[in-house]
């Protein structure tokens, strides 16, 4: 029975994915978007999809465009948006300077998920690691299991990035070069099983 489970949670899982694919698409065919284009376009699916906890967009910022980041987000109605990170003992705090910065920028469910917003998940180590791993590769990467920055309670979660390129690329040198940033799926790994135990008779 356990296995029987463990292969349903590992198939909703794929099929959730296959909406990251769907979104990474859609970013790809379009040079700009806006936030109300984000929100349209994955409204249906995260409804679709309980196991879900969010889709992002998380884009890359050089240190020198930050402010220019910030401030665009709060002339767009979230006065005080910054870029964020885990503090030590818990909780937020305003992120540290770095040379790049991959904050979460777009993001939906943004009611449920408010706390993210901001935040720069190439400010920790085990999310930075996977990031990496898929800017190199060009294909989607997963977490270990962490503690998301919008949990409140003691579940983990994951998170499955795959990365936006601005132009075609072949060669990890041009990987690198040419990253604009990271489509995004959320799970919280207990809302994964409970979606399995809903749909199971």
């Amino acid at each position: 029975m356990a296995q029987d489970r463990a292969d349903l949670i590992r198939w909703q899982i794929l099929r959730s994915t296959e909406v990251l694919q769907g979104l990474v698409a859609f970013l790809e065919s379009r040079p700009e978007i806006n936030r109300g284009e984000f929100r349209k376009f994955v409204s249906g699916a995260l409804a679709r999809h309980p196991d879900l906890q969010a889709l992002a967009w998380n884009p890359v910022v050089p240190a020198v465009e930050r402010a220019a980041w910030e401030q665009r987000a709060r002339a767009e109605g979230f006065s005080g948006f910054e870029f964020t990170q885990e503090k030590p003992g818990g909780g937020l705090e305003t992120a540290a300077g770095r040379a790049v910065h991959y904050p979460v920028y777009f993001l939906e469910s943004l009611e449920k998920n408010v706390a993210a917003l901001g935040f720069d998940v190439g400010s920790e180590s085990r999310r930075s690691a996977a990031l990496e791993r898929a800017r190199d590769t060009g294909e989607s990467t997963a977490t270990e299991p962490i503690r998301l920055a919008q949990e409140s309670g003691s579940q983990l979660g994951f998170i499955v990035f795959h990365p936006i390129y601005t132009r075609p690329v072949t060669t990890l040198e041009e990987r690198r070069e040419a990253l604009d940033g990271f489509c995004t799926a959320v799970f919280r790994i207990g809302d994964a099983v409970y979606a399995i135990d809903d749909s199971c008779p």
